[in-house]
């Protein structure tokens, strides 16, 4: 009778040792799970960066195409939307439509100067900026609680 006792005790794991070891690896995952959320954020507000920062080159690289008499060049969403390439497919220059293409919850292109032919500036420049996923903006390389316009 001792041994048939003594065999079923050492069959398995008592509740206990179950209880212990699924805390162990509830606690493993937990951390993981919040390293990657850590990561994928970053990330996201990499990508904004480094959309934002095409944008603004764009524009700036318009700005001086128009200056120089380049007749083909605009001020239009459109135009600098279609400048910009992703994957290489050109934007629509709906911003609803590119954020989703892109994977953002928002974005606003801005907008350019606009200059008189003397090159004197009427209207100053809103830079673009990228409302992620969470909710959070980036705006010239800053990230914010909400818009900034």
């Amino acid at each position: 009778m001792k041994r048939l006792i003594q065999n079923r005790r050492s069959a398995g794991w008592n509740l206990i040792e179950i209880i212990v070891a699924v805390a162990i690896g509830a606690s493993i995952a937990a951390a993981g799970v919040a390293a990657y959320q850590g990561e994928a954020q970053k990330a996201a507000v990499a990508k904004a960066k480094d959309f934002i920062a095409q944008v603004e080159t764009k524009k700036a690289q318009i700005v001086t195409d128009i200056a120089s008499g380049d007749t083909t060049a605009t001020t239009a969403l459109s135009y600098l939307a279609g400048q910009i390439k992703v994957q290489g497919a050109a934007l629509s220059g709906d911003p609803s439509a590119d954020a989703a293409k892109l994977g953002f919850k928002a974005l606003d292109y801005g907008n350019m100067d606009t200059q008189n032919t003397d090159g004197s500036v009427t209207s100053e420049t809103h830079s673009a900026w990228v409302q992620l996923a969470n909710s959070s903006v980036v705006y010239q390389n800053t990230v914010l609680s909400a818009a900034p316009y």
